[in-house]
């Protein structure tokens, strides 16, 4: 059964490898305030290098050079501040080493190492080893004639090494000496302007290029490049706005990629920029086919052309213009009723927009403005797109309402704003603040479980055209024993993470108003959670009439259950493990059911554990490390859940900062608190008696659809941080879970308990 009321309301108050190691050993330092660093430099033979060598240290205010022991290549360090070192390497022989001091005294850094970490009293020993230099040469001419002076460059890939290339006019060839083993783009230069910029293998953009890897003191040839005649383009960037196209506010920095756009955010093949009227010209394109991007302006960056354009080598193109959206705004006067029931303006109102995300295929909150004594408020910068805004009063007495008079997201009116669109929507009036009270519920616990799946997939009786049932049926449907908690408290996160829904059956059978409900829903795949004592094997075998696929979850204990049923969910091929958990004691039931929505918003499973040991199982830090959790959320105070149990959870998780709790004077204080977290505004919230636990168990993947909290409240009345969280978070809706036995008619009427 299921009955919806109107109730009005008034104020209810986050070592340097040079192919060598790094080995740390713990052997005391005199003084332990500071470290030390001692080590040995080798040739890449292994030998003592044949020149001078230097070693420099830096840290983030101090710079250390140290000399090298001709006879021996060792070196030391002493009297170190703790913390993180870089170490350079320095040779000035005459040998083909690197890193090394060239001819010209240019330092070839390699960026790619990491720091050496110096620790109080502690000596760190470092083996450092040159590398053996590499050689790389090849021809370098033009497509049409021999090039009169060329540039060749290699850049580390992972680092910032660039070893000395010279150019040979006569016999057009190029040669790199001092080469570091590695990964490098190459990249080719003629002096020749009419020439554009090239990479190896015949590229015409970084992010193209293709990589030469280089062996430690290999020899390479044939790394040739034939330049081509660069082409030019010209073309304008223009302004839309509202349809009206004009130049740029400003001068725009244009990018030019090959092929259809960036791929990376680096690599474009040229630049540009325009001139005040917006025109642009390009010279030097390596011949192929390119898109032209916005890149920095008054104009929004990254918009890119629809289409491409072509060139050959010497051609000169022109480019269809390049229209770019402008922001554009949106305003409106909040209005409401005064004293006297005269319409006035309504200051202090937040606007809230929310913007359609094609990526993640949901609306996403991108600014919030306030309306001023006028009750003018704007919302400027907008790009094009489709908005819904939400105006919340303060006080909150107020109702809170979506643009145009809709209570909920869901039938609030899409605003398509056009580029560049300054759009007024004129008065948005502000009623009185009234609730809407729903309660779902049924003659028992199991055909009130019944009533909530109904109100998942509504039945044909009243949707006659559509029973609301998937044509394959409901993905999964979790069954539990409808007398005894302990084994299904931690299924409502597994249900919501599944997109499925919980059916309560008697230990021994199934009553008849559940066997109906899953004759309906044809599920795809049946879990009964808990072993033979709680769902016996005679109701598994009758489980089998309604779906191909009957499994059971259980343990030897509810803490084992619980274990299980995660790492079956989530450790699943294709699940992605659990980053964040929430941890509930299993002793009792409020903190685990309260935790159920908030674990499904976020994709996380509830883990039971014996709240009242002092430390952490084993099996339960296991299962933690198996799920790669690093986030922990404890559900309820230290008297459900031991400080002792937290420690160990802020160990494993690698510090208090990873480790949440939420607890309260009482198990409603306690949802509250996770709740104010997890959902601080919501158009609904579903409440259920905090004093029994079938109602918000079945109730959790009904919530977990709206992706709104479960509340707990006292039988009789509205539990007072309920009520004044509602107020509070803009609540239009509150949907009773369970009969009048569950929650009184005073619940209903929203009568708010004293304390």
């Amino acid at each position: 059964m299921v009955r919806l009321t109107r109730i009005s309301v008034g104020l209810v108050s986050l070592l340097l490898v040079l192919s060598g190691g790094l080995v740390a050993t713990q052997r005391a330092a005199a003084d332990t305030a500071t470290g030390a660093i001692h080590g040995v430099v080798t040739a890449p033979d292994g030998s003592v290098p044949d020149g001078p060598v230097a070693v420099n240290m830096i840290n983030a205010t101090t710079t250390i050079s140290l000399s090298v022991d001709p006879s021996t290549g060792a070196f030391e360090a002493d009297s170190l501040a703790p913390g993180d070192w870089k170490v350079f390497l320095y040779y000035q022989g005459s040998s083909a080493y690197v890193p090394s001091l060239t001819g010209s005294g240019s330092y070839l850094y390699r960026g790619s190492q990491d720091d050496t970490v110096v620790t109080g009293g502690v000596t760190t020993q470092l083996s450092l080893r040159f590398f053996a230099a590499a050689t790389v040469s090849g021809h370098f001419t033009g497509a049409d004639a021999p090039l009169t002076s060329g540039t060749v460059q290699l850049d580390l890939i992972n680092g910032y090494d660039r070893p000395v290339t010279t150019y040979d006019v006569a016999s057009q060839t190029w040669t790199a000496t001092g080469v570091p083993p590695g990964a490098f783009r190459v990249s080719f230069y003629a002096d020749d302007s009419l020439y554009s910029r090239q990479f190896w293998n015949q590229q015409g953009a970084p992010n193209l290029a293709t990589p030469l890897n280089v062996a430690e003191g290999a020899h390479l040839t044939g790394i040739d490049a034939t330049m081509q005649r660069g082409a030019s383009a010209d073309g304008y960037v223009k302004a839309d706005h509202d349809g009206v196209l004009t130049p740029p506010t400003g001068l725009v920095t244009l990018l030019f990629w090959l092929g259809t756009g960036p791929i990376d955010g680096t690599g474009a093949a040229n630049a540009a920029l325009t001139d005040s009227d917006g025109h642009y010209r390009v010279s030097n394109l390596y011949p192929g086919t390119y898109t032209v991007c916005a890149e920095a302006g008054p104009l929004p960056q990254g918009i890119c052309s629809p289409t491409t354009f072509t060139v050959a080598a010497s051609q000169s193109v022109t480019v269809p213009d390049l229209v770019v959206p402008v922001d554009g705004s949106i305003a409106a006067r909040v209005t409401a009723l005064d004293p006297e029931g005269a319409t006035t303006a309504f200051s202090g109102v937040q606007a809230q927009v929310w913007s359609w995300n094609a990526t993640s295929n949901s609306w996403q909150q991108v600014d919030t403005e306030q309306s001023g004594g006028d009750g003018h408020v704007l919302i400027p910068n907008l790009e094009p797109g489709d908005y819904k805004i939400r105006f919340l009063p303060n006080p909150f007495y107020w109702d809170t309402l979506w643009w145009n008079g809709e209570r909920f997201m869901d039938n609030a009116t899409v605003i398509h704003l056009r580029s560049g669109e300054q759009l007024d929507l004129g008065d948005v009036f502000i009623p009185s603040r009234d609730f809407a009270v729903e309660r779902t519920f049924g003659q028992d616990r199991f055909e009130g479980a019944v009533k909530m799946t109904q109100a998942m997939w509504k039945p044909a009786t009243e949707t006659p055209d559509d029973d609301g049932v998937p044509l394959a049926g409901v993905p999964v449907i979790y069954v539990a024993n409808g007398l005894k908690y302990p084994d299904a408290l931690s299924a409502g996160p597994a249900v919501i993470f599944q997109g499925g829904a919980l059916l309560l059956v008697m230990p021994t059978s199934i009553p008849s108003s559940v066997a109906a409900e899953l004759t309906r829903l044809r599920p795809q795949r049946i879990v009964i959670v808990g072993g033979p004592a709680s769902v016996n094997d005679d109701v598994e075998a009758q489980l089998s009439a309604y779906s191909p696929d009957v499994e059971r979850q259980s343990g030897a204990d509810r803490f084992e259950a619980s274990r299980n049923l995660a790492d079956a969910v989530w450790n699943a091929p294709g699940a992605g493990g659990a980053p964040e958990v929430f941890i509930a004691t299993g002793n009792n039931f409020p903190d685990a059911l309260a935790a159920g929505p908030a674990a499904g918003l976020i994709g996380a499973p509830v883990i039971l554990v014996n709240g009242l040991q002092s430390h952490l199982d084993q099996a339960t830090q296991d299962l933690l490390v198996s799920l790669a959790t690093t986030d922990v959320d404890i559900v309820g105070g230290p008297n459900s859940v031991t400080p002792g149990i937290e420690s160990d959870l802020a160990t494993l998780m690698g510090g208090t900062e990873h480790v949440q709790r939420y607890s309260g004077a009482t198990r409603y204080d306690a949802a509250a608190a996770m709740n104010q977290e997890f959902f601080p505004q919501a158009d609904i919230v579903f409440a259920a008696t905090g004093a029994n636990f079938p109602d918000a168990l079945a109730g959790a993947p009904l919530a977990g659809l709206y992706q709104a909290p479960i509340y707990l409240t006292q039988p009789n009345c509205l539990s007072r941080v309920v009520a004044e969280q509602m107020l509070e978070g803009g609540t239009q809706v509150i949907w009773l879970l369970g009969g009048p036995a569950s929650l009184s008619p005073a619940v209903e009427d929203l009568e708010v308990c004293d304390s």
